[in-house]
């Protein structure tokens, strides 16, 4: 027996709204995925701005260290270079942890302040020394466990007296969580992170949270959607001495997980 008409325009229209309801959540699926797209493509296109503004921030570091290797006071390695150049260096720069001159065996002459032993004071006397073997600037591992609350990496200076001769080596501690106020200089698209490894995947630098994350494995970071090598050599650094890191923009992992 056929059904009454009122039953079957029911029947219709329920289907026909279970068919408006899926296209609609489609749609929606869609749209975010193209806006996520949107993001990521944001974010790539940061990674330039974003190793500009490390290059400017290191390359400044590095004028300033050449500078001091030069003074005469550092060329022959006397202690009261830290009162007369150390400190002024120091204090110029909040980016600077800390400086210390070291003699060619890797032995520190004088500090700018005394070392933090957990971050630049587990700088190993045998790192100093091969940069001063090597006649070639350098970048040390992270310094500090990820329990500690400040890490470092140096940048090591050879030191030539007035013949040319390497003596010893001026080293810069690089505060790594100070760089996440470099990064808030960056317009990037909302709800993005920066964030910079080693090639241990140690997270070296972050523009949000970096207390909590710099000397970290990068698994405990957010997610990190697009990522390059970025790395100082050709820049007046030797390939061997400045390693690559791996530079990101990516999305938080609660946001990219949804993608």
């Amino acid at each position: 027996m056929a059904r009454p008409l009122r039953q079957q325009v029911i029947g219709i229209a329920g289907l026909l709204a279970i068919v408006v309801i899926g296209a609609l959540q489609y749609a929606s699926r869609v749209t975010y995925r193209e806006q996520l797209q949107h993001l990521r493509q944001e974010s790539l296109a940061m990674t330039t701005t974003v190793v500009a503004y490390l290059e400017r921030n290191l390359a400044a570091a590095d004028q300033v260290a050449l500078a001091a290797a030069r003074h005469p006071k550092v060329q022959t390695l006397r202690p009261e270079a830290a009162s007369e150049v150390l400190v002024p260096l120091v204090s110029g720069d909040p980016m600077i942890r800390n400086a210390v001159i070291a003699d060619r065996a890797g032995r520190a002459i004088a500090w700018a302040t005394p070392p933090f032993e957990s971050a630049e004071g587990g700088l190993s006397p045998s790192w100093l020394a091969g940069v001063a073997r090597s006649g070639q600037p350098a970048v040390s591992p992270v310094l500090g466990d990820p329990e500690h609350t400040a890490h470092v990496v140096v940048t090591g200076y050879p030191i030539q007296d007035e013949a040319g001769a390497v003596v010893g080596v001026l080293a810069l501690a690089v505060h790594l969580e100070w760089l996440e106020n470099v990064f808030a200089n960056i317009p990037l698209p909302p709800e993005s992170v920066i964030t910079v490894t080693d090639a241990a995947s140690v997270v070296v630098a972050r523009s949000l949270d970096s207390g909590r994350f710099v000397g970290r494995p990068a698994s405990m970071a957010s997610s990190v959607s697009m990522a390059t090598s970025w790395s100082r050599a050709g820049r007046g650094w030797p390939a061997s001495a400045s390693p690559p890191r791996w530079l990101g923009t990516g999305l938080p992992r609660s946001i990219a997980a949804t993608s």
